[in-house]
């Protein structure tokens, strides 16, 4: 079974951070150079100087990205930007966006949740992991010895329970609201109530979980767990290296909006893109596109909107390149 708990988190002290959005990024790893840059001016207690902090030439192993990031961590916990919850919560996220003209509000839960080796199959991953960014992570996590952004997981209820418990928050004002720079919104709720604590903890506690983003942050959390271990003579198995922050959502909620993913691969030899459409032809039925319009973006949108089109029949795969300037569906 999954083990989902609360915990004593960290967070912005409202009195101290009046404007929340100049704290709060993107995941670090969709953040170009030049915005993390811009995120650094933005204010000197952005979260990027924890989770993605800049790189400079006279850097050693005593004085990095990693050690400032865990000096700057322990400088907000002793002055009083960051504080610690008095008590275990579970934290309710409502992240609220636009997309494609249509509002969407996605729920998530934020909590810990014990590790679990994929082998066992309660906690399974969909993609493998590469290993810069995994030592990366690990550096990170060993100079903070902190979760500072959470691991993305997708849990199936038989019609949306999950969606439904968290909604019920929308009543009461939420403990933090902030809008990031693209008009995006997030609604956070602190969640101490022993009661809705119980009841979401057993609704979750049969669920498998899935990973749909951080599976480099979930696999450095378990090489540090094993660490930990190796290091101590003793071990409950309840220390904090045996558990993940994670956020959670139901794959019920119509808000979880998955786009494609695209893929270019430069510099390929003309008898190979040749012999491609003869290699796939076992494995796909091959259409093409009508020829592209006058722009770029009537081009694009035209495609993407065949891709969309077509998808309801089942799985289909856009591919560019195999017959010269046309588009192909791949079925």
């Amino acid at each position: 079974m999954c083990d989902v708990r609360p915990f004593r988190g960290l967070r912005y002290n409202l009195q101290r951070i009046t404007d929340t959005s100049s704290v709060i990024t993107p995941p670090y790893d969709v953040i170009s150079p030049e915005e993390r840059t811009q995120f650094h001016h933005k204010s000197p207690f952005n979260i990027i100087r924890l989770e993605y902090g800049e790189e400079y030439p006279d850097d050693s192993p005593d004085n990095n990205k990693y050690t400032r990031a865990a000096a700057t961590l322990g400088d907000w916990l002793r002055d009083g930007i960051l504080v610690k919850e008095k008590q275990p919560a579970f934290y309710v996220i409502e992240h609220c966006f636009s997309f494609q003209e249509v509002d969407y509000s996605r729920w998530g839960l934020i909590a810990r949740v014990r590790l679990e080796e994929f082998a066992s199959n309660l906690i399974r991953p969909h993609e493998s992991t590469a290993r810069g960014p995994a030592i990366d992570r690990l550096h990170l996590l060993r100079s903070c010895r902190t979760n500072i952004s959470p691991v993305m997981g997708l849990l199936h209820t038989d019609s949306g329970e999950m969606s439904a418990c968290m909604s019920r928050l929308k009543s009461k004002a939420p403990d933090v609201s902030t809008t990031a720079s693209n008009s995006e919104t997030c609604n956070l709720w602190v969640v101490t109530s022993e009661s809705l604590i119980t009841e979401i903890s057993q609704l979750l506690r049969d669920k498998v979980i899935y990973i749909a983003d951080g599976h480099h942050r979930y696999g450095t959390a378990l090489y540090y767990r094993h660490e930990q271990s190796e290091s101590s003579h003793s071990h409950t198995y309840d220390e904090p290296s045996n558990f993940v922050m994670m956020s959670l959502m139901d794959s019920h909620d119509s808000a979880i909006v998955m786009l494609p993913t695209h893929r270019l691969v430069h510099e390929i030899e003309t008898q190979r893109i040749a012999q491609l459409e003869e290699t796939i032809s076992p494995y796909f039925y091959t259409e093409e596109l009508l020829p592209p319009l006058t722009s770029s973006p009537e081009t694009t949108q035209r495609w993407l909107h065949t891709l969309n089109t077509r998808q309801s029949k089942g799985p289909v795969i856009g591919l560019y390149g195999l017959h010269g300037q046309n588009l192909c569906l791949l079925r």
